[in-house]
């Protein structure tokens, strides 16, 4: 079938491109397109001079690395290795023992590393075992205890054991074995007690463990069982409520349960099931609300939960379902606003709502849903009238 040709206007013959018109037309598109500003004399002298990458290095001489080091002496880490001398290192540790890490071993001297040590016990870490010297290791702990740590265990003596131990008793975990004597396991748990965990067994004696447990109650739980009596688990319950935890359960009573209880609340989890009478709970309560958690069920009534609240609303949470009125939803909500005011009035003009840090934020959940939106409004009404104060 033959093909039909519109009629109208020719298409104008297309001009042969050749070197010369390609060229004309990049010319012609360049002198359109480019701008040139006027540009003055400065301006055409940085167009034309090309800047070359400088390889002159910053000389660096021994006097302005002295004033370098003088002004902070740990600067002396980017000081080049050899340019650092004996004067420059001594004059870093007098002002802090700690540039000794930058000091290289050749220019460590017996004096330079007595400086460092006395500037900063820590400096003993970085000196050569060569200069380590008993006098040196005990300058150090004199300063700091916990230098033992770093002391040679061939010049660890009695003598320099026992300084470090008066200085830090925490010390006493880098003593050796064999010189933990009588002398300084006394003198650590009598201090601090916690530190009992550190004395070798067959140390502790019923005098040292009194001792331990007169300055921190819980040390109870490094007692030998064979030297647990009714009056020292007695003792650590007085100090530490918490201490009931290590009591053997053949040695509380009553009594014990009782003093615990009264000393912290908390410790009502540890309390055999017999001895949780109401006055014992009851008792717990009153000194640490959320103890309600560990009052059992059927001790828990309404009096008992009121209580619970008063000293701690977030109690809630272990109140029974049955006493969780609006009333006593409000009161919780209250007793635990109390202790968010200062968190609610630094927020001032800021903002109105509940921060996520509050801890209203975790009792709204254990309020039923049919008092929640009333709590809400009760929550909000207060951040109102505090933040618009």
């Amino acid at each position: 079938m033959a093909k039909t040709v519109k009629k109208g206007k020719k298409p104008a013959p297309k001009t042969p491109i050749t070197k010369k018109t390609a060229v004309e037309k990049k010319s012609v598109i360049a002198k359109a397109t480019s701008r040139k500003k006027p540009i003055g004399k400065k301006a055409a002298l940085n167009q034309n001079t090309v800047k070359k990458p400088s390889t002159e290095k910053k000389k660096i001489n021994k006097k302005s690395v002295l004033n370098t080091v003088n002004n902070n002496s740990l600067d002396l880490q980017s000081v080049p290795e050899n340019l650092k001398t004996a004067q420059m290192c001594l004059e870093a540790v007098e002002k802090d023992g700690w540039a000794i890490r930058f000091i290289p071993d050749e220019l460590k001297t017996k004096e330079l590393c007595h400086i460092a040590v006395n500037n900063n016990s820590g400096a003993l870490r970085y000196i050569p075992e060569n200069l380590k010297t008993a006098e040196l290791c005990l300058d150090a702990v004199k300063q700091n205890g916990v230098a033992l740590e770093l002391v040679p265990e061939n010049l660890k003596t009695i003598e320099l054991c026992l300084a470090a131990v008066k200085d830090v008793g925490a010390a006493l975990q880098y003593v050796p074995a064999n010189l933990k004597t009588d002398e300084i396991c006394l003198e650590v748990v009598k201090k601090h007690g916690r530190l009992l965990e550190y004395v070798p067994e067959e140390r502790k004696t019923a005098e040292l463990c009194l001792k331990a447990i007169k300055r921190y109650g819980r040390a109870l739980e490094f007692v030998p069982e064979h030297l647990k009596t009714a009056e020292l688990c007695l003792e650590a319950a007085k100090k530490n409520g918490r201490a009931l935890e290590f009591v053997p359960e053949k040695l509380k009573t009553m009594e014990l349960c009782f003093e615990t209880v009264k000393n912290n609340g908390w410790s009502l989890e540890f309390v055999p099931d017999e001895f949780k009478t109401v006055k014992v709970c009851y008792k717990a309560v009153k000194d640490n609300g959320m103890a309600l958690e560990y009052v059992p069920e059927k001790l828990r009534k309404e009096e008992m939960c009121i209580e619970a609240l008063d000293q701690d609303g977030m109690a809630l949470k272990f109140v029974p379902k049955k006493f969780k009125t609006l009333e006593l939803c409000l009161e919780a909500m209250e007793n635990v606003i109390k202790g968010e005011e200062v968190i609610f009035k630094s927020r001032k003009r800021r903002s109105k709502s509940i921060p996520k840090n509050s801890k209203l934020k975790s009792l709204l959940k254990y309020v039923p849903k049919k008092h929640k939106a009333q709590v809400k409004a009760g929550i909000k009404n207060i951040i109102k009238s505090w933040v618009s104060a």
